[in-house]
């Protein structure tokens, strides 16, 4: 018998995912000088670059842990998955073969 091992997401992709995507990508083309496309992303045409989006869009995904607006996360239960998270970040580069934990 053969064991398929399927990767599920904890969640569905959503346009936070996106565009924190968009962000770090445009990220690594300003980070090389000379590149053919950084003359193509939005730090030429905004006042900000694609760091600030990224932090801004990673504080707006914290939206998605608290939970609606109508039925938020009890702060008990909110603090330990926001505590636990922090720990296995902080953990992942002291220990080998973590990265099924992030």
């Amino acid at each position: 018998m053969q064991q398929h091992n399927e990767f599920r997401m904890p969640r569905p992709a959503n346009a936070v995912d996106f565009w924190r995507g968009f962000a770090l990508v445009t990220i690594f083309i300003n980070h090389i000088p000379g590149i053919y496309y950084e003359d193509f992303t939005h730090r030429n045409i905004s006042l900000s670059d694609s760091a600030e989006l990224f932090v801004f869009l990673a504080g707006w995904s914290l939206r998605y842990v608290v939970g609606r607006p109508e039925d938020p996360t009890p702060a008990n239960q909110l603090m330990l998955r926001l505590g636990g998270r922090a720990f296995t970040l902080h953990a992942c580069p002291f220990s080998s073969g973590c990265r099924h934990l992030i």
